[in-house]
C-alpha cells in the first residue's frame, strides 16, 4: 500500500494575521533543539526516551547561534529589521507515516538537498530530524532572502507554493509516496462513503464493534476520499449529471425557476377574463395559457405612428409707440394731476362763515387762529421774565463804579 506525501510551510514572525500562532527564530530554534524543558513533560507529545535519535544535519548546534547567523546575514544584506512582527523565517515540514518502510535517512537527505535548491544554500539556517514523535518528520527553518534581498513574506506567495508542492511532488513520488487524497464533493462523495462502508461490512473491521464506531462512520461520510485511501480501495467513476436543455416552446411557457421565484397567477397585473382559445381555469402568467396548443392566436402590440408636430408659434410682433399719442398722454397725466391739487387745496382752504370776524387780518386777507390759553399764559411768563431779567441786570450796570 503506498503512502501519501506530506510538505507543509509557515512563516516564522510575531505576526498575527490570518489567526497565526506568533513565534520567534528562537522559539521555534529551541522547539527544533528539544532545548525547551517544558515541551518534555508528561503532557508533551514528545518522547524523551527516544529524543536522543533526532539529528541535526545542517545548521550551528545552539540555538542562540542560528539566531546569530540570521541576523549577521541580514546586517550583511544592508536591512535592518523596522517593524516588530517582521518574517524572521520560514519553516519547511517534510514527514512520513508513522512505520513506514523508506529509508528516513536517505529521503530526509534528499529533502534537504532539495531545499537547497529551491533556496539556496547560504539561506538554510538549520535542518532538524525528529523520530521522538507520532511519525518521523523534518524541520528546515529558512532565511525569507533571496540573493542579497530580504524579501520577508514574498519570497513564497500562492504561486510559488503551488510550484514548490509540484516539484516536491516528483521527488516523493520517486520514493513511492503519493499526492494526498483531494477532498470529495457531490455525487463522488456519496458514493465513495458507500463504498468505504459496504468494505467495512464485507470484511467484518474490528472498528464497526469499537466504541468509537458512531463517531468515525460521520467522519467516514463527511471524508470518504482519505479512507477509501487507507483500505486500499479504487475510486468509482461517477458521470458527472447531464444537465438537461430546455426547447425554445419550454423557455416560453415556462413558470420560473422553481416554485419558490413564482408569483401568484397573475404575476403581471393582468385581471381575469379569457384569451381566445383559452380555458378560463388556465393561468396565464403573462397573459397567455400554458398550453401552445390551445393558442390561436397572439395579439401583437405595435406602436401606431405618431402625428407630426404642429410648426412652432410665430412670436407676437411688437408695435413701436407713437409719438404724438405719448405726448397726448402726457398732457391728459398732467391736468389729472391739477385737478388733484385742485380738489386737495379745496380740502384744506378755510371757508370765511367758519371763522371769528375779529381774527381777520386786512393786511394779509386772511383769519389767524388765536393760541390756546395754555400757551398765551407761557407767553406772558416768558415775557415777565425776560423783563425783570432786563431790568436787574441793568441795575447792576448801574451800580458799577
Amino acid at each position: 500500500m503506498s503512502e501519501e506525501l506530506f510538505f507543509a510551510v509557515k512563516t516564522i514572525g510575531l505576526s498575527k494575521r490570518m489567526k497565526r500562532k506568533p513565534q520567534t527564530l528562537l522559539q521555534a530554534d529551541k522547539h527544533n533543539r528539544r532545548e525547551t524543558q517544558k515541551e518534555r513533560g508528561s503532557r508533551s507529545h514528545i518522547d524523551p526516551a527516544r529524543s536522543h535519535l533526532n539529528r541535526r544535519i545542517a545548521g550551528p548546534a545552539l540555538s542562540a547561534d542560528v539566531v546569530a547567523l540570521a541576523q549577521a546575514r541580514m546586517a550583511g544584506a544592508g536591512y535592518k529589521p523596522f517593524r516588530h512582527d517582521y518574517t524572521q523565517a520560514y519553516e519547511a515540514l517534510f514527514s512520513l507515516p508513522a512505520g513506514t518502510s523508506i529509508d528516513t535517512a536517505v529521503y530526509f537527505a534528499q529533502c534537504l538537498q532539495w531545499a537547497i535548491a529551491q533556496f539556496g544554500l547560504d539561506n538554510i539556517l538549520s535542518a532538524d530530524e525528529h523520530h521522538d514523535e507520532g511519525a518521523p518528520h523534518l524541520h528546515i527553518l529558512v532565511l525569507p532572502m533571496a540573493g542579497v534581498r530580504y524579501l520577508g513574506t514574498k519570497l513564497i506567495d500562492r504561486v510559488r507554493l503551488a510550484g514548490l508542492r509540484d516539484s516536491f511532488a516528483e521527488l516523493a513520488l520517486s520514493f513511492g509516496l503519493k499526492e494526498p487524497t483531494r477532498r470529495l464533493h457531490g455525487a463522488m462523495k456519496e458514493v465513495t462513503a458507500r463504498m468505504v462502508l459496504a468494505h467495512l461490512e464485507s470484511t467484518q473491521d474490528a472498528i464497526l464493534k469499537s466504541v468509537m464506531w458512531f463517531t468515525a462512520k460521520q467522519d467516514i461520510e463527511r471524508n470518504p476520499g482519505r479512507y477509501a485511501a487507507a483500505l486500499g480501495l479504487v475510486l468509482p467513476v461517477v458521470a458527472a449529471p447531464v444537465k438537461k436543455v430546455k426547447t425554445l416552446a419550454e423557455l416560453v411557457v415556462s413558470r420560473g425557476r422553481s416554485p419558490r421565484y413564482e408569483r401568484a397567477e397573475k404575476p403581471i397585473g393582468f385581471g381575469g377574463g379569457s384569451v381566445a382559445g383559452l380555458a378560463d381555469d388556465v393561468v396565464k402568467p403573462i397573459g397567455f395559457g400554458n398550453d401552445l396548443e390551445k393558442i390561436e392566436t397572439i395579439a401583437l402590440m405595435v406602436s401606431a405612428p405618431k402625428p407630426p408636430s404642429p410648426p412652432p408659434a410665430r412670436p407676437p410682433a411688437i408695435e413701436l409707440p407713437d409719438p404724438q399719442m405719448e405726448e397726448e398722454r402726457q398732457v391728459e397725466h398732467d391736468l389729472d394731476n391739477v385737478s388733484e391739487v385742485e380738489h386737495f387745496l379745496d380740502a384744506v382752504r378755510d371757508r370765511d362763515d367758519d371763522h371769528d370776524p375779529a381774527l381777520y387780518d386786512p393786511d394779509t386777507g386772511e383769519f389767524f387762529k388765536r393760541p390756546p390759553a395754555a400757551r398765551r399764559r407761557r407767553q406772558a411768563a416768558d415775557g415777565w421774565v425776560k423783563s425783570a431779567l432786563m431790568t436787574k441786570t441793568a441795575g447792576a450796570a448801574a451800580a458799577r463804579p
